[in-house]
């Protein structure tokens, strides 16, 4: 059995104060757990954007050398491109391709040619000394040879062919 020795009046102000004090530390319980529950879905969303941001990063990281590679070969196409074009704007030997298809006799055939700065050597066969001196006349009439050269002391008769060298320079001079 319990005794109080208490006035009423002090009891149910101590009661009252202990009722307050302990309603404070259930609010501060409660707080605090919720404060963590709020944190702990917010850490957790954080820790899903990180895992995803690295997985990402991952990612690009892998792609990142690939595009390096290709932009230096973008680098060293246009490269390659830009020499092509000097090459056009320079040297005739496209023209110079068409017009020696143009002028070939039927009885020649070109086995080699080579181009060394701003001159071409041919190499080719003929079937008779009629069809070299045809060609020649016509890379003569032609704007796209000039100064023409046959190699006699290399013509030769190979079984029933005739084997001859050409050096000759374009018709217009490189810009």
């Amino acid at each position: 059995m319990q005794v109080n020795l208490l006035p009423v009046k002090k009891l149910s102000i101590i009661e009252n104060k202990l009722f307050q004090v302990l309603s404070i530390l259930l609010i501060l319980i409660l707080g605090t757990g919720i404060f963590y529950m709020i944190t702990g879905k917010q850490l957790q969303q954080t820790e899903d954007l990180m895992t995803a941001f690295e997985y990402r990063l991952n990612e690009y990281s892998k792609a990142v050398p690939g595009i390096e590679e290709l932009e230096n070969k973008i680098e060293l196409l246009h490269e390659e491109v830009e020499l092509i074009h000097k090459l056009e704007d320079n040297y005739p030997w496209p023209d110079m391709l068409i017009e020696l298809a143009y002028e070939t006799p039927e009885k020649i055939q070109l086995t080699e040619m080579s181009f060394y700065d701003n001159q071409i050597i041919l190499k080719g066969i003929s079937q008779d000394y009629e069809s070299i001196s045809s060609f020649l006349e016509g890379l003569e009439n032609s704007s796209k040879f000039k100064k023409l050269n046959l190699d006699t002391s290399r013509l030769k008769r190979e079984e029933e062919f005739l084997t001859f060298y050409l050096e000759s320079l374009p018709g217009k001079e490189p810009k």
